[in-house]
């Protein structure tokens, strides 16, 4: 399983177009391989507000899958003509190497503890 990030730094106040684009899934979720998309906000910055992009994939083939689908590359396209306030962004990958999910017992004891 990989995790890929996509930090993308915009001018200060002028995220607003990421945060709706990215308000439903297009196409990434249909695609074989996806596990899950994230979008990210810190805006404790002063100059700039920071967005990250996380998505989970089962494996490096299903993101380059992705990557190299008609579907990414007409949705990315669009993003130098929309996106003029976009200061600079990087692209990481993770292998993940460890993974923890809540208990289901840990679930319901919490639960009943309320």
């Amino acid at each position: 399983m990989i995790a890929v990030t996509n930090c993308i730094r915009v001018h200060k106040g002028m995220g607003g177009h990421l945060e709706t684009r990215f308000e439903r899934p297009k196409h990434v979720h249909r695609m074989p391989g996806f596990v899950s998309m994230e979008l990210l906000k810190n805006g404790q910055e002063e100059d700039y507000d920071e967005f990250v992009v996380r998505t989970v994939w089962q494996d490096r083939a299903a993101f380059d899958n992705w990557v190299q689908s008609e579907e990414f590359k007409r949705g990315h396209s669009r993003r130098e003509q929309a996106d003029g306030n976009i200061i600079d962004f990087k692209v990481t990958i993770y292998e993940v190497v460890q993974r923890h999910q809540p208990d289901a017992e840990s679930d319901s004891a919490a639960e009943a503890a309320i």
